[in-house]
């Protein structure tokens, strides 16, 4: 009887950890997407900064293009990181239920819960190397944008500082 009880302790636990690294997914992609319209939004702002680039005092758009091209590499970064993430999706999915009961149908009760607990395990440790790189682009992608709305920033000032 104890058997049985850890079997199902055990299986109700794994059938959690693979939940939660779902839910871990679908918020990183979530992130990635916003991520992706947050990048658009400072592209456009980019674009729409440097349309008036001969309006610029001449002493400072040598400094302004090289801002404008670093923050353009960081947003062409982030997109892509972002993107990467979204496509990364080598995860593995249980098997289908009626499955499941075909083939363990005349499996001894223990024996369906240790197999269902290996796949839940394996399902599990597999996704959750997935979502860490999912983790480590989405924190570039964000670093990138970080980089770009502080260099926006800081050509804004130094607009204003030098049409003044």
């Amino acid at each position: 009887m104890d058997e049985e009880k850890n079997a199902d302790l055990f299986l109700d636990l794994a059938q959690r950890l693979y939940g939660e690294e779902e839910n871990r997914r679908e918020l990183m992609d979530r992130k990635a997407s916003m991520s992706i319209g947050f990048t658009s939004v400072l592209a456009g702002v980019l674009y729409f900064s440097f349309q008036n680039f001969s309006k610029i005092p001449m002493q400072l758009q040598p400094i302004l293009s090289v801002m404008g091209l670093i923050c353009t590499i960081s947003l062409i970064g982030s997109f892509m990181f972002s993107v990467r993430v979204l496509f990364l999706a080598n995860y593995v999915s249980l098997p289908n239920p009626a499955k499941l009961f075909e083939k363990y149908l005349k499996v001894e009760n223990g024996k369906v819960k240790a197999q269902l607990i290996a796949q839940f395990t394996d399902a599990f440790n597999s996704n959750r190397v997935t979502n860490e790189k999912k983790a480590d682009m989405l924190q570039f992608a964000m670093w990138s944008i970080i980089v770009a709305a502080g260099i926006l920033l800081l050509s804004a000032l130094a607009i204003a500082w030098g049409g003044s």
